[in-house]
């Protein structure tokens, strides 16, 4: 099922204060997870040399 909404619907339903208030924790784990796989594929490069 899918739900399409305009962008007016959306603005009506959410601020982007509270939208970013919810996102902001994800990017920050995305950056996490981003930042250990580097690492990860960086120790393995190391390991191969």
């Amino acid at each position: 099922m899918a739900l399409f909404l305009t962008n007016e619907e959306v603005e009506r339903l959410v601020n982007v204060e509270d939208a970013i208030e919810v996102l902001e924790p994800t990017f920050a784990d995305l950056g996490a997870v981003c930042v250990a796989l580097t690492l990860l594929v960086l120790c393995a490069v190391s390991q191969m040399a």
